[in-house]
């Protein structure tokens, strides 16, 4: 009953805000919703508003969006769903996720300073680690990459990846890294300095 009572909760607030759910969230096990601990009980499609973020815990975490693309998220990741005008969007501060995006996806993955927008039913992996180095990959489809502060655009097709790092988070020289592992040929994508940082 307590767990109905969760779930009751969070409708009532969605509905109450007049908010359109961006998609709903479902977990094999517990994870926090805007700071607030969701037991894995009542952890089955709750809506998601834009603006909301989810923490995973131990198990991996499920958003489909309104446009019935998915993005999986693995144990100890961290993101943040919105809607900015036609656009989908799931901004990754932590951990993997894996997305599947629909025929008429309207998705894009923001990670660092990286925007990616998969193409209609693509499907890949986009990841943030401790660092602050991220990776995007694509294993069906492709997906267009853009660095947001220059505006440089680069595609991925299958079997293909780029590394980054966030600005300044490099070397001391704050540059940016590409790197590959067989078979993904890998496109570089270069990373400017913040202003004011030493060279």
């Amino acid at each position: 009953m307590r767990y109905f009572c969760l779930v009751l909760v969070f409708l009532t607030a969605v509905s109450a805000t007049g908010a359109t759910p961006v998609g709903s969230v479902t977990a094999s096990g517990s994870f926090a919703l805007n700071g607030v601990p969701i037991t894995a009980m009542a952890a089955r499609s709750i809506p998601l508003v834009s603006g909301d973020e989810v923490q995973t815990g131990d198990a991996a975490a499920t958003v489909v969006l309104s446009d019935r693309s998915r993005v999986t998220a693995g144990a100890h990741a961290s993101f943040r769903v919105g809607q900015s005008g036609d656009y989908l969007t799931v901004r990754l501060t932590q951990g993997a996720l894996r997305f599947s995006a629909a025929p008429a996806s309207r998705l894009r993955i923001l990670a660092l300073d990286r925007e990616v927008r998969p193409q209609p039913q693509s499907e890949g992996t986009v990841t943030v680690d401790e660092q602050n180095k991220g990776e995007a990959k694509i294993d069906q489809g492709s997906a267009e990459v853009e660095e947001k502060q220059t505006g440089k655009k680069s595609w991925l097709s299958r079997r293909k990846a780029i590394v980054f790092v966030a600005v300044g988070a490099g070397a001391a020289t704050g540059a940016g890294i590409a790197v590959g592992r067989a078979p993904a040929s890998v496109e570089p994508v270069p990373v400017p300095p913040r202003s004011g940082s030493n060279p």
